[in-house]
């Protein structure tokens, strides 16, 4: 643990971000800077630290593909409104794309170029119906434009066996498709990420920094029941916590029942639940995953195997 943040299908397929099931291989220093929305529709941009990057907003499209030329020139016409300066829009041709990034989709790209440059595609996904929009400004040195649109060439929209990455950070792992994020907490000292499938069935995944500071307060073998409080879990039962090495770093495994309480607020029987929870005092993290639900350790086991940090 405590490598730098590539998941074993974020590595196979170079992608280095991902954001309800966006994934796309981002250049080093690439961080989330805003985002909104939902997975049937919201956006996401990357920015340097100086301005953005890359801009992608998605929506759960019709049935067939719509007019991409349309959709790309009602862009140009935004673009041309929101311009500080005049540009110049470019429709590119389909041979643009890499024979790869056509399969199964149908596309459009496009550039326009101001006091910067910005190569793009709208697109649409025959497999999961998703219109995409997605941009990548150059600097003013640095990539050209065979890397920006190596950049946008490398997005997919879904992915090929269910799981959807969540990468940002240096912070990644895997959930299946059918979670949708219901709460997120990006600081600094903390990443905190709930998906939610149903009332009865969620996922809780936290990193915290500073761990040194943070087992002062409760030391590791403590953690599985504050993750639980952390979560709104109360009234469990059965707790069953055993000590688990989790790759030459201490933690700990536990299971039992409980009932989600707050914004979780259930009615009927307690729901299983599993958690995992270890410290990197190398990297000075503690992490922690809590599943609730049918699935239980089962789905624990393949988040925690994808789960990596910087």
């Amino acid at each position: 643990m405590g490598r730098p943040c590539k998941t074993k299908q974020a590595a196979e397929q170079g992608r280095s971000f991902g954001w309800h099931g966006i994934a796309l291989a981002a250049p080093e220093g690439w961080e989330l800077g805003a985002y909104g929305g939902d997975r049937k529709a919201g956006y996401a941009y990357l920015d340097d630290g100086l301005q953005v990057r890359l801009r992608v907003r998605w929506n759960q499209g019709p049935p067939r593909a719509p007019d991409l030329t349309r959709i790309v020139r009602k862009y140009r016409r935004t673009v041309r409104k929101d311009a500080k300066c005049p540009i110049h829009f470019e429709e590119l041709p389909n041979k643009w794309f890499p024979k790869g990034f056509r399969r199964d989709r149908s596309a459009a790209a496009f550039q326009w170029t101001g006091d910067q440059t910005t190569i793009g595609a709208a697109w649409y996904c025959h497999g999961c119906g998703r219109v995409v929009l997605l941009e990548v400004t150059m600097g003013p040195e640095g990539e050209d434009a065979r890397q920006a649109r190596g950049i946008v060439a490398s997005a997919r929209d879904h992915s090929a066996d269910g799981l959807d990455l969540w990468s940002v950070y240096g912070f990644a792992f895997m959930v299946p498709e059918t979670y949708n994020l219901r709460e997120t907490a990006l600081q600094s000292g903390r990443l905190q990420f709930v998906l939610r499938k149903s009332r009865r069935a969620w996922i809780r995944v936290e990193r915290w920094g500073l761990a040194d500071r943070v087992l002062r307060r409760a030391p590791l073998h403590k953690w599985p029941e504050e993750l639980l409080k952390s979560a709104r879990v109360s009234r469990w039962s059965a707790l069953s916590v055993t000590e688990r090495d989790r790759g030459g770093l201490p933690g700990f495994r536990f299971e039992g029942k409980g009932v989600p309480g707050g914004l979780m607020n259930l009615v009927g029987p307690p729901v299983p639940l599993a958690g995992l929870v270890w410290h990197d005092p190398d990297k000075n993290k503690v992490i922690g995953v809590v599943v609730s639900g049918e699935e239980g350790g089962d789905l624990l086991d393949t988040v925690a195997a994808t789960l990596e940090y910087a």
